[in-house]
């Protein structure tokens, strides 16, 4: 069988894409280790490291928290309603949120990827 989480539907052919949605269908052993994962960061307490400044900064990070294996959430971000925005005080492009366990090793990754930005002047 294979398993659509966005339609929340089941197929017994032997389908690779949801006919309904276009997602990609999960295994039973996908199905599980996603199940496993959602239980995993819910159970956490995620707290805020990070106000990003746009989308770029929002997809670099997000990778290279990703390629670190560290859990996070963005908050705002892309495809944010912009009504909404308006009245929140949120300020910048989004808030990136991980783990309390993680904390120390993404302010490290921050840190490295803040300093290896280039401002060019003029």
């Amino acid at each position: 069988m294979h398993y659509c989480l966005p339609c929340d539907a089941v197929f017994e052919k032997d389908l690779r894409i949801c006919p309904d949605c276009g997602s990609r269908l999960l295994t039973d052993d996908e199905r599980e280790l996603w199940h496993q994962v959602q239980e995993d960061l819910t159970n956490q307490s995620f707290v805020p490291v990070h106000v990003l400044e746009g989308p770029i900064d929002e997809a670099i990070l997000s990778e290279l928290l990703s390629d670190a294996d560290v859990a996070h959430i963005v908050r705002g971000g892309h495809g944010y309603d912009a009504f909404r925005t308006a009245f929140t005080a949120q300020e910048g492009w989004g808030v990136v949120l991980v783990p309390e366990d993680d904390i120390e090793k993404a302010h490290e990754i921050i840190h490295l990827y803040q300093s290896s930005q280039v401002v060019e002047e003029g």
